[in-house]
């Protein structure tokens, strides 16, 4: 555990119970709310995509417990503020500069705007829960609840492969590259794959900046398997980046058990190198082949999502098709944007009113469309200037939580390359939490 007096000095100088309390109160509101996830994909949850409300209704309460501390943020949230605030109102001012008469663009907007903003306001309310944490010993507890439930959901991934194609609620699985992908204890493959990634990455994280722990090794081994064995490639690649990362800031000179570390490092390049050759190369290399090797790429929609995206923002420069219009919750399920029609997509695998499934396949793309290049530079820069705080906190200290924080906002990124990953219920609460933990602890540290 950190010292008090550390945190007194930085963090307002209040008393140590109230620091934990207060503390306490946060961390146990983002582990309940993955209990409510996975609780919600058992219980409420019945198809493949269904959306809830559970990570908007988060959204809204960990705002309010965040009201009362909105005037003493630190200084990078400014910056945060600013750079996203750019981003919104492009998206929104783009909305009367397209041609889109009979399409509804303000309701629209709103609505996407809303959902964009779910990942802001669980930041603001973070800030204030995490400006008066106690320290390590919360942040560790934290993540080993999150690999506890990995543990518990890599039972069911296991039942999955043994089911003949049959998931735990009657799904028929999908099948890559002749394999079933297992959806655990979700609705969705990727729901649980990413979600094993969290376990996996948490669980390395404890192992090597938490004492070296031999079953925090194992745990970290065994997550990084069940992620592989989900057949996803944006999760093979940011486990895999995640494990060699951690691998290569063991520290051999620890006087715990040096072969353990040995073993450990062996053990995850031998795993990477067989996995490719003999059964994850071939499916990368199809993923890639499929996004790029084709120069017509009607076959695969996220590689035409990008090149739609990147023809909206020409044609609307300098703002975009305006929020809520191109791959985005309200213009796929809630109207269904003639930006489809108008540039193409309608008539691509997934893409049309009768089956949009494909439509929000990607997350980068629904920003560089709807606010134009400002609107992608805005946001691609609030992001890699977290990840900046981020990695300077892991130089300053290797604790859990700052690998933890540094290591889950690859993942996001990564995955974002192809998935609606930063306004996914999955995604959202974490991602802002660590908004807010990365500024907090870089606050701290200056």
């Amino acid at each position: 555990m950190m010292p008090v007096r550390h945190y007194r000095d930085h963090m307002g100088g209040l008393p140590p119970q109230r620091q934990y309390i207060t503390w306490s109160v946060g961390g146990l509101m983002l582990i309940a709310y993955y209990f409510v996830v996975l609780l919600n994909n058992i219980f409420v949850k019945t198809k493949i995509g269904q959306s809830s409300y559970v990570d908007e209704t988060f959204a809204v309460i960990i705002l309010i417990c965040g009201l009362p501390g909105m005037a003493r943020f630190p200084r990078d949230t400014l910056i945060v503020l600013f750079l996203f605030g750019t981003y919104i109102t492009l998206g929104f001012i783009s909305v009367f500069f397209n041609d889109l008469s009979n399409y509804p663009r303000l309701q629209a907007a709103a609505i996407g705007i809303i959902l964009d903003g779910k990942l802001i306001a669980v930041m603001l309310g973070f800030l204030y829960l995490f400006r008066r944490h106690s320290g390590a010993d919360s942040h560790r507890a934290f993540l080993m609840v999150l690999v506890g439930l990995a543990l518990v959901n890599s039972i069911f991934v296991l039942r999955d492969l043994a089911s003949g194609g049959i998931g735990l609620y009657g799904h028929q699985l999908f099948i890559r590259a002749g394999r079933y992908q297992p959806m655990g204890l979700f609705h969705h493959h990727m729901m649980s794959a990413n979600f094993s990634v969290f376990g996996a990455i948490a669980a390395g994280s404890l192992f090597v900046g938490g004492g070296k722990k031999a079953g925090m090794g194992l745990a970290w081994l065994w997550l990084t398997l069940i992620a592989a064995l989900h057949l996803g490639a944006k999760e093979i690649i940011a486990v895999g980046f995640a494990g060699t990362f951690l691998a290569l800031h063991l520290a051999p000179q620890n006087p715990y058990s040096r072969w353990l570390v040995k073993v450990v490092v062996i053990f995850l390049l031998f795993m990477a190198g067989l996995a490719f050759l003999v059964f994850l190369g071939p499916i990368l290399t199809n993923r890639f082949d499929l996004y790029f090797g084709d120069p017509d790429a009607n076959r695969a929609m996220r590689a035409v999502l990008y090149m739609r995206a990147w023809d909206i923002g020409e044609a609307y420069f300098p703002f975009g098709s305006g929020a809520g219009t191109f791959v985005s919750q309200p213009s796929r399920t809630l109207f269904f944007s003639p930006i489809y029609d108008i540039f193409g997509l309608s008539f691509v695998y997934g893409g049309s009113r009768d089956d949009a499934r494909f439509l929000m396949d990607a997350f980068w793309p629904k920003v560089l469309g709807e606010s134009g290049f400002f609107g992608l530079i805005s946001y691609a820069s609030m992001y890699v200037f977290i990840m900046t705080r981020a990695f300077q906190n892991l130089r300053a200290g290797m604790d859990p939580m700052t690998l933890f924080s540094f290591l889950i906002l690859v993942q996001a990124f990564i995955v974002s390359l192809a998935s609606a990953t930063l306004t996914n219920e999955l995604f959202v609460p974490l991602i802002g939490s660590i908004f807010a933990f990365t500024i907090i602890r870089h606050a701290a540290i200056r």
